[in-house]
């Protein structure tokens, strides 16, 4: 009932998601909606206020938190064979200050590998967005990826090897964006590990985790 609430206050037909969101694109929502993608399906947007507000924060050192999640976006029928499409993901970039955090770019898409994270990443800095000084994101390696190639200019192993080498003291370039992985994450994979799960005392499982 929500959802149908939703489609009649934004006027989507039934069965017509990627035909409305040609017309919104076009209408109201002119300059927000950036790129659309039907098979497979994605849609890059963010507002002019985003693009605004996070060129104000850029003027002093800035962190990007870019991650995605799967629970958001319905699975949509294609053809009259009604075909399932994959799993839809929402990617969003978001800034992280003093008052909050701030969403500056969203893609929905179901594909997730690097190179469709990375061309929207690419789109959004060729609209007036300049690289983060930092980025951070979960330990999936497409993710870290695209930030390597959008943010640095250069693969995951590039970068990998670049850092690795000024941290021994060779005078190799130092990467433009600083990526890494956040702390949260890295503690709850840290969490799973079958040697920490049989640990009755939690004391112990504390000392290893914080």
């Amino acid at each position: 009932a929500k959802q149908n609430y939703t489609d009649n206050l934004l006027k989507i037909p039934k069965k017509k998601v990627l035909e409305s969101l040609v017309e919104l694109k076009h209408t109201s929502l002119a300059g927000n909606i950036h790129n659309i993608g039907c098979d497979p399906f994605s849609v890059h947007y963010w507002t002019n206020h985003q693009l605004l507000i996070y060129r104000d924060l850029h003027k002093e050192y800035c962190r990007l938190s870019v991650d995605a999640t799967g629970s958001l976006v319905k699975k949509l029928k294609r053809t009259s064979l009604n075909l399932i499409s994959g799993d839809i993901f929402l990617y969003e970039a978001v800034v992280s200050q003093g008052f909050g955090h701030f969403p500056v770019s969203q893609m929905i898409s179901e594909r997730h590998d690097t190179i469709t994270i990375s061309f929207w990443l690419d789109l959004w800095i060729k609209s007036g967005a300049n690289p983060p000084n930092e980025a951070v994101s979960d330990y999936s390696k497409a993710l870290v990826g695209a930030m390597c190639r959008s943010f640095c200019s250069s693969d995951l192993r590039t970068y990998v090897n670049n850092c690795f080498s000024n941290l021994n003291g060779s005078t190799c370039d130092i990467p433009p964006c600083f990526i890494r992985i956040d702390v949260s994450h890295m503690i709850k994979l840290f969490c799973r590990l079958k040697i920490l799960n049989g640990i009755r005392n939690k004391r112990l499982k504390e000392f290893y985790v914080r």
